[in-house]
């Protein structure tokens, strides 16, 4: 499973991590601490979960779910 943390704090992201490991299934972690980084990672393969702060920094927040929200449909299709 690809697991996608948009989180601008590096201490909530490891807990996320950290609760996140502790299912003992296979997890693949991208991590974003800004809106150019998670522009990045969603410009490759779409990830099965995205953990996004609703504040994240530098985030304009409504386009990066317009952008999400438009790869997921094109692979749904």
């Amino acid at each position: 499973m690809k697991v996608a943390i948009f989180e601008s704090s590096e201490h909530i992201t490891k807990r996320l991590i950290d609760l996140i490991g502790e299912t003992n299934q296979e997890v693949i972690f991208e991590c974003a601490t800004n809106n150019d980084e998670a522009v990045f990672i969603l410009q490759g393969p779409t990830p099965d979960v995205i953990l996004m702060d609703v504040r994240f920094s530098g985030s304009r927040f409504e386009e990066l779910l317009g952008q999400i929200k438009q790869q997921s449909n094109a692979i749904h299709r």
